[in-house]
This record gives C-alpha cells, structure tokens and sequence, in this order.
C-alpha cells in the first residue's frame, strides 16, 4: 500500500512539474537527404509529455514535417513546417523551414492554487546544420535554431498577486528563440535518438507579466527511416 502511494505521488509531481504555459519542444530535426524519404518518430520527454511526427520529401530538396504533443494534464502543441534542403560540399547537410505552430498550456504555482490558462500561435524560420550517418554506429547529430513570432491569449484567474482573483482575459506577444541539438543512432532503419532544446521568449509589447515556461525540454525518441532514391 505504501508503495502504491509511493508511484500515485511520483507521478502526480511528474503531472505538476510540467505545469507551466509552454515548454520547449523537441520536435526531432529531420535533417532529410533525398526524394521520397520518409521518417517517422515517436517518444516521451521531460517535462512530461507523449510526442509522435512524421517527415516527408516529396520532392528532392523539399520537405514537409508534422510534430505533436501531449502533455499528462492535457495541454497540446501541434506544428507543421515546409522547407528546402541541401547537402554542402563539406558533407554537412543543411535544412530551412517556415511553419506555424498552435498549442495551450496552464500553470500554477502550487497544486489547486490560481491558475493562468494561455492558448498561443507561433510563426517561425527554423535553420538545421548536422550530418547523417557517421561512423560505424551510423550516427546522425546536429544543431538547429528556430525563431519566430509567440502570439498568446491568457486566461488569469488571480495567478499574479496584483491581479484580482476576477477572471482578467488579455492577449501577448513575444519573440521566441529556441536552440536545439540532437543525436541519433542505429543501425538500418531504426535509430534511438535524443535532443536537447532551449528557449527564451523576449516581450515584445510589454505587457504586465511575463508568461511561466520552461526554459529547457529533453526529448528521447525512436525513429524509423525509409529512404527511396528511385527517380
């Protein structure tokens, strides 16, 4: 019985430590290299939450990707990106990417306390740099950096002390900056992956408050790589 008690209460502190507005996310840099390849990832980061994405190059040098997430107290983060890539003559590979984002999240500040609830819209320009399969552990590492416009609509019930316990309703705007590492490894298709990603959200109409979220978020992921070079 005391163990049970033991998990219920691990958990629950896993649930709320995940508890702010918006966490960074992992979304698993496609770093693509031909027509017709498709990767698919699944995997769990910390903060808590489930994500899954698919990548797709329909064309050479084009691609298309589409990441989700959710997280255990039913905040969400939905992103779709279109870019063009391309392989310098140094073997390092290349990725740039427009794409819009949407999700929500709520934070407290203890478990029952007064909450902030914030649903938000990103447009961002994402640049990758990294190589693919290095070594005889067919490694694939690299960096990426996304920045973008953060649009938010925050619902406050009292989280700010100067704030009346009245529900306030108010929109924000930030500027995001978000960098990533990855690493990747395998052998054939499969590969067990993990990456880092940072963030920092600059106010840009300064308004009263500056909105909770994580600064840091790690992913671990397993991919599947099918790669297709008939023309």
């Amino acid at each position: 019985m005391r163990y049970k008690y033991t998990i219920n209460t691990f958990f629950a502190c896993l649930a709320f430590a995940s508890c702010k507005v918006y966490v960074p996310q992992p979304a698993p840099v496609p770093l693509m290299t031909t027509k017709n390849e498709f990767q698919f990832s699944g995997g769990i980061t910390i903060p808590p939450a489930i994500t899954g994405s698919v990548a797709y190059s329909p064309i050479g040098h084009l691609a298309v990707q589409l990441h989700g997430f959710i997280a255990p107290l039913g905040s969400g983060y939905y992103q779709g990106m279109l870019g063009y890539y391309w392989e310098s003559h140094q073997g390092l590979d290349f990725e740039i990417y427009g794409g819009y984002a949407n999700g929500d999240g709520k934070a407290m500040k203890v478990s029952g306390s007064p909450s902030l609830i914030g649903n938000y819209s990103v447009y961002f320009t994402q640049l990758n740099i990294g190589q693919n399969g290095i070594g005889s552990r067919n490694l694939d590492y690299g960096i990426g950096l996304k920045v973008g416009t953060f649009n938010i609509r925050i619902l406050d019930n009292g989280y700010y002390e100067n704030v009346e316990l009245d529900p306030t309703t108010y929109s924000n705007r930030y500027y995001l900056v978000e960098p990533m590492a990855f690493l990747r490894f395998g052998n054939g298709r499969f590969r067990s992956g993990m990456q880092v990603n940072g963030v920092s959200l600059i106010n840009a109409l300064n308004k009263q408050g500056q909105i909770p979220y994580h600064t840091m978020a790690i992913g671990l992921s397993l991919n599947y790589k099918i790669l297709n070079n008939k023309k």
